[in-house]
């Protein structure tokens, strides 16, 4: 712990840049992932300083998009160069192999909603796919959006989709329909994160020109 009360924890670092990081959703397990741009993605336990990682995996390109299932069980990558890997934490191999992205996969999110074992990712051109990971298949390609995505969430209730842009437009998705429902073009620059209140309809996006903007979803519709 430092002056200032704040305990530091530091790893063994990648021998390139960080690319992504992102931590598990049990805070028990104090899981953290990180990909570098020497193509490793790595898995720590950030409740043990100064140690070397407890999982290292070789990627086949620089990871871009990083995600955890909701039982940590699972790693997520998506990489540069347009593919997804997802990675079974227990037997430390990959199990899917996802390709049909053109460009480099900005982000990743799991959808497991519903007894539903699906995937979403969004890439820089511009394109948004929800995959059926137990048969490796597209199921749906969203393709609204104009300028490289930058995020997407799901909804607390696992209807609604959110996905934002690099030119500032959020839009929100009916996964029923597969339709965009309504469209938020008020932000000045990139939007750089999206996140949904745990259980109500609200959501908060941040851009590059330090605001912030909470949002109601059903005022959208």
């Amino acid at each position: 712990m430092n002056e200032e009360g704040i305990t530091r924890t530091q790893f063994i670092p990648h021998s390139a840049p960080i690319s992504a990081l992102k931590f598990g959703n049990d805070a028990s397990k104090c899981m953290l992932a990180t990909c570098g741009e020497d193509r490793k993605l790595k898995i720590w336990d950030v409740s043990r300083a100064g140690q070397t990682a407890a999982h290292s995996f070789d990627l086949v390109s620089t990871g871009s998009g990083l995600n955890f299932n909701s039982e940590d069980s699972k790693v997520t990558t998506g990489l540069q160069n347009g593919t997804i890997k997802l990675w079974d934490l227990e037997s430390c191999k990959d199990f899917r192999v996802l390709s049909g992205h053109r460009a480099e996969v900005t982000c990743v999110e799991h959808y497991e909603y519903h007894k539903s074992n699906y995937l979403a990712s969004a890439s820089m051109a511009t394109d948004i796919k929800m995959w059926d990971i137990r048969k490796k298949g597209v199921l749906l390609t969203y393709g609204e959006h104009e300028a490289a995505v930058s995020c997407i969430r799901f909804s607390p209730d696992g209807r609604s989709m959110l996905s934002s842009d690099r030119d500032g437009i959020v839009k929100v998705w009916d996964l029923r329909s597969g339709k965009s429902v309504a469209t938020k073009s008020d932000a000045a620059g990139e939007i750089t994160d999206l996140q949904f209140h745990p259980s109500e309809m609200l959501f908060a996006a941040s851009s590059q020109v330090e605001t912030i903007v909470a949002t109601l979803l059903p005022h959208l519709r």
